[in-house]
């Protein structure tokens, strides 16, 4: 018998949106998408009003002799 996936639990480090809160956790299910990841997180972090389309998810990986950073969906990013 396979095993059903259902989700699981994610660490957002999002130190660039408050230093003072190293990491958020969420709780994800499979068919969770980016967008739903970055609006979840936007609610942890209390910035629930901002646009989510103003922010993106990345996933950093770190390798012993290189930083690779991909971006897991399309959304937009604003630095200004």
């Amino acid at each position: 018998m396979a095993a059903i996936i259902s989700g699981g639990t994610l660490k957002i480090y999002g130190h660039l949106v408050n230093p003072d809160v190293p990491y958020k956790t969420l709780l994800l299910s499979v068919s969770d998408n980016a967008a739903h990841v970055v609006r979840e997180t936007l609610e942890k972090y209390g910035m629930d009003k901002e646009n989510p389309d103003a922010f993106c998810l990345v996933e950093v990986c770190f390798a012993i002799s290189e930083l690779s950073v991909r971006i897991c969906d399309t959304l937009r990013y604003n630095l200004g």
